[in-house]
């Protein structure tokens, strides 16, 4: 074998290197890496003109592959391997280890998952971005507390839809298998079309619906009928058989009125009164007369915390609570802020389905909750946390138990995502949207009192 240096040595050189070479396979072979790669560096750099010396680089170079230090492993077998002509077999030992070693390499190193959150631009989109990452860094550093290398990759979109498309290919370059984000509905959309592989799964934790179907594209606050469809079947089972709706004509409350009309009239009720009303109204006392002239027996309205806290007042007003009427909510009425800001007795009573009780032992929010003040040495005051959180953990529930799994198996697995107990909810996946498991609730006294299984669809249903 040449020596690593043309200059020669003395016989004693020879001797003492000879000698070095023999303690540092002794110590190899008795599982003693790292002394024998001290000693074999000894020989390397005191006596790089002996026969010794280049063997002794061979060894240091397994010694610290076998010590897990894979990046000088890979330099000192290049530099042997370089000893010999291109092509030489006395090379090939070398060159195995290189390939081992970078396989190593690829093994431990952490599974990226990117984040695309505005970090300059609006403030408010800002501070809206730093709770979203709050959650999502609470994610990966539990799973990493759990033994997996997990490494997140934040990005700034700026709130801009262009910069979301050039950071989603970014992201893709650095060998992310999974994106949180971005946070905005036409950014989301712009990312995904920007996509060269459309099995990279992104999930925003804060934009609506796109409005189209994007393939492996995911939002925590799509709507969602399956409340509907459970207070519908609720309905039936307590003898509301006539319902009237109440909602606004926007896109998803409107599908959650449908859900909710289309389950009750299987179920042999009827809707007798459907009263859309436009988004930004704020009297409402001609939509409720005229459910009040249909005499139902019930009322189902879907509508965002500002309507719920200008309808309320606006019902009892009318006497539809005088005559008995059943009031039936979607998630708004079950808010905190519609709790706290709507006088309780135009509470009283709503039966309300949401996905989420903060109260319930099923849900992950009282975990997640102590997990962050016991991380970040302040209060919950929103629920952005948690839902970069259920992002974050939804993609790394979806890693599986691969070293190094690709972005097309993490989407198989999160298509299939069932019952996940997570900080905001039990989430599923239904026909490539996220779900959450509704609780039926009554609202009394400005509690959530939890309303008995009984009431809810039996076998295969919206709820399970």
């Amino acid at each position: 074998m040449p020596p690593l240096s043309p200059t020669g040595a003395t016989a004693a050189e020879q001797t003492a290197a000879a000698d070095l070479l023999m303690q540092a396979r002794e110590a190899y072979n008795a599982g003693d890496h790292a002394r024998a790669r001290e000693l074999a560096e000894q020989v390397v750099e005191r006596y790089p003109g002996t026969r010794s010396s280049s063997p002794a680089l061979l060894l240091a170079a397994r010694a610290a592959h076998e010590a897990g230090d894979h990046e000088a492993a890979i330099a000192m077998a290049q530099r042997y391997a370089g000893l010999f002509p291109a092509g030489s077999p006395d090379a090939q030992p070398a060159l195995e280890l290189v390939e081992r070693a970078r396989a190593a390499l690829a093994d431990d190193a952490p599974v990226l998952i990117g984040v695309i959150v505005p970090q300059s631009g609006s403030p408010y989109l800002k501070q809206y971005a730093d709770l979203v990452l709050e959650g999502v860094r609470l994610a990966a550093e539990r799973e990493r507390g759990a033994g997996r290398p997990v490494e997140l990759v934040v990005v700034d979109d700026g709130g801009d839809p262009a910069r979301a498309a050039e950071r989603i290919r970014e992201l893709e370059r650095r060998g992310a298998v999974g994106v949180v984000g971005p946070l905005l509905e036409a950014g989301i959309v712009a990312a995904a079309r920007a996509r060269t592989d459309s099995a990279l799964v992104l999930i925003s934790p804060t934009a609506p619906e796109t409005g189209e179907r994007l393939s492996n594209v995911y939002s925590l606050v799509a709507g969602d009928t399956r409340g509907a469809e459970v207070l519908a079947t609720y309905a039936a089972r307590t003898g509301l058989r006539n319902v009237a709706l109440l909602y606004p004509g926007t896109r998803t409350y409107r599908a959650q009125a449908q859900a909710f009309a289309a389950a009750l009239q299987r179920q042999g009720g009827r809707i007798v009164a459907d009263v859309p009303y436009d988004s930004g109204t704020t009297t409402f006392g001609a939509q409720v007369r005229q459910i009040a002239a249909a005499n139902p027996q019930a009322v189902f309205v879907p509508a965002p915390e500002r309507d719920v806290r200008l309808i309320a007042p606006q019902l009892a007003f009318y006497g539809l609570k005088d005559r008995g009427v059943q009031v039936l909510g979607g998630e708004a009425w079950a808010s905190d802020e519609v709790l706290r800001q709507v006088e309780r007795s135009y509470l009283d009573g709503v039966v309300a389905a949401t996905p989420l009780h903060k109260l319930s032992p099923e849900s992950g929010w009282r975990a997640f909750t102590e997990r962050y003040e016991s991380t970040y040495r302040r209060s919950l005051t929103s629920d952005l946390p948690a839902l970069g959180y259920d992002a974050a953990q939804l993609l790394i529930q979806a890693l599986g138990r691969d070293r190094r799994p690709a972005p097309g198996d993490v989407a198989r697995r999160i298509a299939t995502t069932a019952d996940l107990r997570g900080a905001t909810g039990i989430l599923s996946v239904q026909n490539g949207t996220l779900v959450r498991r509704p609780y039926l609730v009554r609202i009394e006294g400005g509690e959530l009192i939890p309303i008995g299984a009984s009431a809810l669809p039996s076998g295969p249903s919206p709820g399970t």
